[in-house]
């Protein structure tokens, strides 16, 4: 019986792209303001991005989760016209009428590509002794017949990185309370990415006792 131990090594490479392909944030850079020791009620959810679909898609979900936890939310461009750039005033005007007390705004900062290389390598791969005495009547003939060598090709990974930044503002100060640098790499869907941001997002907020 062929063993498929061999197969399954030449197609390690590819089972690590695959693997390598899911999303996975880190938070690189945390700060709350200590002097800030209140709790979020009412919050406006804007997402920075010239990609209108990702900017409803974004805002939407943040709203979701943080309904989930009880926080009131509006995303942006339901209440505001959707432009590039969005004008202070508006903004002021909007939180004012909404009864906003935090505004939150997450924006791309940094994309980054990182290559790794894998160089071929040989190996011994073990595939169950062959029984019946007629094929090794030695130690030797033994030990050889259960083993295989398999060439593992080379092969390069490549990730690819955004890296976001998302701030809140007290509403009343104006002035930042919190902010976080995050490093996602691709390979999800956009909405599974999303989602998965924004619950590291949440989760600090609430270790940070602001939810």
């Amino acid at each position: 019986m062929t063993s498929r131990k061999p197969i399954l090594l030449l197609l390690l490479p590819i089972l690590l792209l695959v693997l390598s392909s899911c999303a996975s944030t880190s938070l690189v850079h945390v700060w709350k303001d200590e002097a800030y020791n209140d709790t979020i009620k009412r919050v406006l959810v804007i997402g920075v991005t010239k990609k209108e679909l990702y900017k409803r898609s974004f805002e939407d979900e943040f709203v979701r989760q943080f309904k989930e936890q009880g926080i009131d939310a509006v995303a942006a461009f339901r209440v505001l016209p959707i432009k590039k750039k969005l004008d202070k005033k508006e903004i002021r005007a909007k939180v004012e009428e909404l009864g906003i007390d935090a505004v939150l705004v997450t924006r791309l900062v940094d994309k980054k590509t990182v290559e790794t290389y894998f160089p071929p390598r040989i190996e011994r791969v073990y595939r169950g002794p062959y029984y019946g005495p007629r094929h090794h009547h030695n130690l030797h003939g033994y030990y050889e017949r259960s083993y295989d060598i398999v060439t593992v090709p080379g092969y390069t990974l490549v990730e690819k990185f955004i890296i976001l930044e998302t701030n809140i503002y007290d509403a009343e100060t104006e002035e930042i309370i919190w902010a976080v640098s995050t490093e996602t790499s691709l390979g999800e869907p956009s909405n599974k990415l999303i989602e998965s941001l924004i619950e590291l997002l949440v989760a600090n907020l609430k270790e940070h006792q602001m939810l």
